[in-house]
């Protein structure tokens, strides 16, 4: 914001144009966002939404990514998927193909490319080359032939012609005529209807570009008395062919584009900083860096101007404003210096929250408002708990307080407005009933007094409601009812009488109503309600103990409509009570209402009902039963209201007291949302790790472009516990939008969810594909008619798959055709080893002479030889019949190749696992990579340690331990005490209990 010699014009200029604080019912309401919320810097440059609907703010400090609940925020030398080479930001563009442009004010420029969300440079050249890196680019725009133009500090305008690949540069020292311009500064473009583009320079001119002759000209071409453009910064916006130009210093200007002659001047001398056009009402809003905004319409006539006001909730928050931008759903965002985000927001209903900022004390008591009460000339009185009686100027939105001789009561309950005399009569607590007139100050106080029966029975009066012939009736928190006579200063005193049920049936009454029929109904607190007819003593009581049906004691407020009572009640609900015949309904939380604790009850002029609770405030429309509830997000000032802090103004807006302050709002102005959410997944997340575009995770690529765009993630079956996170891009209260999601081939219903949970976590599931499904509604409960989708598949582990079993018979064909070699080689040395023997004895009996013992010896090497060829013919038959498998598909078949291939595989696979790493590997699935954490927490850790830590893990005991890895039990309480000295745990900690409790 400019200093110094700037301060005395702004104050002269805010007196001359009656700068004021925005009065309810206006037509902007703005929310706020700032470094509280999660924005990185409250300075603000630049805003887009891109395509999917996300927001982004480019700041003094970093650029940040809005989803309605959190920000993102990107920035220079921060860990991050990426991040850009500067933080002051100066703009933002999204080109056709989803890439987001950067201009840094120093870092030069790049675009984040949106398929592989990496940042790159540009690589346009021809006729003219700039350096990238060095480029502060302050503006961007796309003209109607898809060019798209740049506007720098210091290096002046680029165009890209994207269909030719090419660049030029138009600069003030061009050699080139037609791409010379005065000024290499520029901040803005527009394009007229003859497809000329105007440049927003700085010092006293604008660069026109004509593309039919490929010509240059500026405006003015020479500057006259009278009228100067000269500024730094200049917006440019344009509107039925009326460029209107935006000058720090000197205003607005509105120049006609065919005859280059200016038509009107507005606020001179402001310093203006962004224009847009709001095209559903055709009128132009204006940004300004002292004066907050303004509105005209499109001819220049002013219609409104905001500012900041100390009293109002919803106001501005700075009067220094530097960017407009309208997203898709027509919801306007200010960036401001120094403010953060103001937001008004086109669908977001409107309750303006008033705070008195006239406080004698900072108390939270003195905010609250107990009491209001409209005068015949529609003055807005105010009675505060322990801040007196305030006058509200509803036209401003100014508060003042009453002024009192002699003093004023504090804490004012109840204000009654006698409207022959425009006096008004305050209840209070503990100060009694006070007169007040107004127009002079004079106040005139009746008190108890002891011992006089004709005064106020107590000091607590907490209602009043008018009587015939000028009395009033009093409610009095624990004094019964009182009938005043202000002509004579009398009391008549109405009370509990024990044992007479024709009494009133308690001292604490906390509501009167007056009927049509001039009856007189009571609501007191604990002992039900009453009502007295006109000229009768008695009353009859209504509560849950006399049979009468009633359903609550405790009241706390009436309205009459025609034939009905509506009656609030203090936990039990609203009652709808027939006057005539007695019936009732009633309406709680379970119908609908925000609290069955009903505070006050106002009827709109559509024939609603206004209803403010404990927990907001609802709307009901008795035609349908419908309710629609409010909160604190939707701008009330709390949850919490008053009892009877409530009227409904002459212009049929209503005011409602809580306790920090009060809200007004034209009923006709809360209109339902209809916007549908827009869905996009925010985050995937494996084992709470956020998983980035091209990222690999353990070899494997698991989003090859971003979330939005992937039909399908692919995992394998260890990765199988992960969150999606989610958010529906509908920023008119997304704190109040609901989600409902379910994982297809896994949840069996929808899971709904309100907006503080917004991610769906799943861990240890079973391989297979599933779909997870989600949808939103906004904040009025309209859904979306889209489903969100994203499919993911998680691959089995390779021993369960088709081809493994597969493996696992062959290998075990494998085998048992090995043992039978085997068994075949051994029974061939065997037969060797005896024809051997035989031989032998043969060359024995050569040697003999007895020809019998000679024969009987070669008998037996026949049958020896015989049993020898029986064996070699079973040998041979088995081998045929592998050889028969094995050739049946031909010695070149692709099929018998892949078997040998895949049997060499297996072996080779077999002879190279590990049992333990086997074991690891299916213990590491269950417990979550608990090897791998320990190892990390404590890496003085062997494998034999892990391996003695997972076994502890499972359980088992100090013998089983000691079997399994064959060693005695004091090998294992040794190895036990090692283990605790590397975990550094003290002597008397468990070590099992440690590892059960660790990750």
């Amino acid at each position: 914001m400019k200093q110094g010699s700037l301060l005395w014009l702004l104050f002269i200029i805010c007196a001359l144009h009656g700068f004021s604080q925005q009065p309810a019912g206006t037509a902007m309401y703005f929310d706020h966002l700032s470094i509280r919320d999660g924005l990185s810097n409250n300075t603000i440059y630049s805003i887009l939404q891109d395509h999917n609907g996300f927001i982004w703010i480019g700041t003094r400090d970093g650029l940040c990514r809005y989803d309605g609940y959190q920000f993102s925020v990107f920035k220079k030398d921060e860990p991050a998927a990426w991040h850009p080479k500067g933080n002051h930001v100066l703009s933002i563009y999204e080109d056709d193909d989803f890439n987001l442009w950067i201009g840094l004010r120093n870092g030069g420029l790049q675009y984040l490319d949106y398929e592989t969300q990496t940042l790159v440079s540009p690589t346009f050249a021809g006729p003219d080359t700039v350096n990238w890196t060095e480029i502060s680019a302050s503006a961007f725009f796309k003209d109607s032939k898809d060019n798209l133009w740049i506007g720098t500090y210091g290096m002046g305008v680029l165009q890209i012609d994207f269909k030719n690949a090419s660049l030029h540069q138009f600069h003030t020292l061009s050699e080139n005529p037609k791409q010379k311009i005065p000024s290499n500064f520029c901040f803005s473009f527009v394009e007229d209807g003859s497809g000329k583009i105007w440049m927003g320079l700085a010092d006293n001119y604008l660069a026109i570009y004509d593309p039919g002759k490929a010509k240059i000209s500026t405006f003015p071409s020479h500057p006259t008395d009278g009228f100067s453009i000269n500024s730094f910064d200049k917006s440019l916006l344009i509107v039925d062919d009326k460029i209107w130009v935006g000058t720090e210093g000197n205003g607005i200007y509105l120049i006609d584009a065919k005859t280059k002659t200016v038509s009107n001047h507005l606020l001179p001398g402001l310093l203006v900083k962004d224009l847009i056009l709001d095209t559903l009402s055709n009128q132009v809003i204006a940004a300004t860096d002292g004066a907050g905004l303004f509105v005209f319409d499109e001819k220049g006539k002013q219609l409104d101007n905001y500012t900041y006001s100390s009293s109002l909730q919803n106001s501005l928050n700075s009067n220094a404003l530097y960017k407009l931008y309208l997203d898709r759903d027509q919801n306007l965002w200010i960036g401001t210096f120094n403010g953060g985000l103001n937001i008004q927001k086109a669908n977001k209903a409107r309750f303006f929250s008033y705070l008195n900022t006239n406080l004698e004390e900072e108390s939270p008591g003195e905010k609250s408002v107990l009491s209001f009460c409209e005068s015949k000339n529609g003055t807005i009185w105010i009675g505060t708990d322990g801040g007196g009686l305030l006058k509200f100027d509803e036209k401003t939105g100014d508060f003042s307080k009453a002024t009192f001789r002699g003093g004023g009561p504090k804490i004012i309950t109840t204000i009654f407005e006698d409207n022959t005399t425009g006096v008004l009569w305050l209840g209070t607590f503990n100060e009694g009933l006070v007169r007040y007139e107004p127009a002079i100050g004079t106040i005139k106080r009746y008190l108890h007094e002891e011992n006089n029966g004709n005064s106020l029975f107590n000091n607590n009066v907490w209602a009043i409601e008018s009587a015939r012939g000028g009395k009033l009736w009093l409610g009095l928190l624990g004094g019964g009812v009182q009938l005043f006579d202000p002509q004579g200063n009398t009391f008549k005193t109405y009370y509990n009488i024990p044992d007479d049920p024709t009494s009133l049936s308690g001292w604490n009454v906390r509501a009167l109503q007056i009927d049509a029929q001039n009856r007189l109904w009571i609501g007191t607190e604990f002992t039900g309600m009453n009502v007295k007819n006109p000229g009768a003593h008695d009353f009859t009581r209504l509560n849950t103990e006399n049979g009468s049906g009633f359903p609550s004691n405790s009241i706390l407020c009436f309205l009459e409509d025609g034939p009905y009572l509506w009656i609030g009640t203090e936990g039990d609900g609203l009652i709808r009570y027939n006057k005539q015949t007695g019936a009732n309904v009633v309406y709680n939380t379970q119908s609908g209402l925000a609290s069955s604790v009903i505070k006050s009850i106002e009827k709109g002029d559509n024939g609603w009902l206004w209803i403010s609770t404990n927990g907001g405030i609802s709307s009901f429309d008795p035609s349908t039963e419908i309710f629609y509830n409010y909160n604190y997000r939707d701008g009330l000032q709390s949850n919490q209201f008053n009892p009877n802090a409530s009227i409904k103004g002459l212009d049929g807006r209503l005011y409602f007291g809580g306790i920090n302050g009060f809200n007004v709002f034209d009923p006709k102005a809360i209109v339902q949302n209809q916007n549908i959410p827009r869905l996009v997944f925010t985050d995937f997340k494996l084992f709470n790790k956020s998983v980035n575009v091209g990222e690999a995770i353990e070899g494997t690529i698991i989003l090859q472009k971003p979330l939005n765009d992937n039909p399908e993630l692919l995992l394998n079956y260890w990765q199988n516990a992960f969150s999606i996170t989610f958010a529906a891009l509908e920023f008119t209260n997304p704190s109040r939008n609901k989600y409902a999601y379910m994982l297809e081939g896994f949840d069996e219903n929808w899971l709904e969810v309100g907006a503080d949970a917004r991610q769906a976590n799943y861990t240890n599931l079973d391989p297979g594909t599933y779909t997870f499904l989600l949808k939103a509604s906004n904040n009025n409960g309209v859904w979306s008619d889209e489903i969100k989708k994203l499919r993911i598949k998680i691959y089995p582990p390779f021993w369960t798959s088709w081809w493994f079993r597969l493996l696992m018979v062959l290998s075990g064909i494998g085998i048992v055709v090995g043992i039978m070699q085997f068994l075949a080689s051994k029974r061939k040395e065997k037969h060797r080893k005896e024809l051997m023997e035989a031989e032998k004895r043969i060359l024995k009996l050569e040697n003999e002479s007895l020809a019998r013992e000679v024969q009987q010896k070669n008998s037996e090497l026949s049958a020896a030889l015989l049993q020898a060829a029986h064996k070699n013919t079973e040998l041979k038959g088995l081998r045929e019949q592998l050889q028969f498998l094995r050739e049946k598909e031909g010695s070149e078949s692709k099929q018998v190749k892949d078997l040998n291939r895949l049997i060499r595989r297996i072996n080779s696979e077999i002879q190279s696992v590990d049992y333990w790493e086997q074991f690891q590997l299916n213990f590491d699935q269950v417990h979550q990579q608990f090897s791998r954490k320990l190892y990390s927490e404590f890496p003085r850790l062997t494998q034999n340690d892990i391996r003695l830590s997972c076994l502890i893990k499972i359980g088992l005991t100090n013998k089983e331990i000691a079997s399994i890895q064959n060693v005695s039990l004091a090998g294992i309480e040794k190895s036990k005490y090692r283990l605790k000295q590397k975990m550094n745990l003290q002597k008397e900690d468990d070590l099992n209990d440690f590892i059960f409790q660790f990750n």
